[in-house]
């Protein structure tokens, strides 16, 4: 499959900023199964530094500093990628073992996976969680089938309703509630 992806973003301040410094992520990964074949960054005004390099997950970040006064600032990203279906995952590791590997071990290798083993500030770990996802985590059901049975539930179980929930609910809320929209930012 062939994607043209255009972002733009646009602000307008007042007052007018001095100078800012920005960090965006904008550039498509390449991966065995995504090609970007062009990809441009176009800052107005035009910054006074602007580079690339890499995250430690190999995304593509650019910085941009503006050095002098101005009251907007628009960032366009235009991307020409090229795409394949990636293939059916296929595991049949139980999900203890998973869990098992995302525990610190002293001189074990670290899994890059494992920094999204953690609870988040918006998502703290609680047993109202646990009660919930257990039905879908028998002993020794393998990982994959497990996490799709769980998407499974949820989608059955919780009721898309946009006026339900906004940005500020606190996951806890919206598990009693079943119902709201998936938001994954916060102002």
């Amino acid at each position: 499959m062939l994607l043209h992806i255009l972002h733009e973003t646009a602000y307008d301040y007042v007052p007018p900023v001095r100078t800012a410094q920005h960090m965006a992520h904008l550039k498509p990964l390449e991966s065995d199964r995504q090609r970007v074949l062009s990809h441009r960054l176009v800052v107005s005004p035009t910054p006074a530094q602007q580079n690339e390099s890499l995250d430690v997950y190999g995304n593509t970040r650019a910085f941009f500093s503006l050095q002098g006064s101005h009251e907007g600032l628009r960032v366009v990203a235009e991307s020409l990628v090229s795409t394949e279906a990636p293939a059916e995952p296929e595991s049949d590791l139980p999900w203890e073992e998973a869990r098992e590997r995302m525990r610190y071990h002293r001189a074990s290798r670290y899994d890059p996976a494992s920094e999204f083993a953690f609870a988040s500030p918006y998502v703290p770990r609680h047993e109202r969680f646990v009660a919930y996802a257990q039905p879908s985590f028998p002993r020794g059901r393998p990982l994959l089938e497990a996490a799709r049975d769980l998407m499974h539930r949820i989608h059955a179980d919780f009721e898309y309703e946009t006026t339900a929930t906004d940005v500020n609910t606190p996951a806890l809320e919206a598990l009693e509630l079943r119902k709201g929209v998936c938001r994954d930012w916060r102002t």
